[in-house]
């Protein structure tokens, strides 16, 4: 077996990645990652919308150790940043040819405000290790980029 001088092993590194292209922006081969992560952004802020988030809502807390306020704005934000991350899936779903998938969704039920924090909760655990998973199914950095974000979004 003839071994190649380091010359050699440059020249055929150079010859190979000149021929490979990085797909910059989202194409057809990471439309079906993008779309389910699309459906699965869509589905925690329609579980967002579908629960009135006001301060009486979290009065039902037992003794609290944070202001009622707190409460509030946290989740009020949660349910902002699902919207961003849904429109942002919506763009990029777009560049890689176009998507608008509808859905409808059931949820648990939510009895009281422990109940929406405890869902809350499993769904935002739930969609960083989707989003994490989803980041090795795209091929293009802007797509792989995105998924991870939005893993990090939904981290703890």
């Amino acid at each position: 077996m003839k071994a190649f001088t380091p010359l050699q092993f440059l020249s055929t590194a150079a010859v190979a990645s000149a021929t490979y292209m990085c797909p910059v922006s989202p194409g057809s081969n990471d439309a079906p990652a993008i779309v389910y992560g699309y459906v699965l952004q869509n589905l925690l802020a329609s579980y967002y919308d579908s629960v009135p988030i006001n301060e009486s809502f979290y009065s039902s807390l037992p003794s609290p150790t944070k202001p009622m306020t707190d409460f509030l704005a946290n989740t009020m934000g949660l349910a902002v940043q699902a919207k961003l991350g849904e429109e942002a899936l919506l763009q990029a779903g777009m560049a890689a040819g176009g998507m608008k998938p509808s859905c409808s969704f059931s949820y648990p039920p939510v009895t009281d405000a422990a109940s929406h924090l405890m869902n809350a909760y499993i769904f935002e655990a739930t969609m960083c290790g989707a989003f994490i998973g989803l980041a090795d199914y795209v091929q293009s950095p802007q797509a792989a980029f995105l998924m991870a974000r939005l893993a990090a979004e939904h981290g703890e």
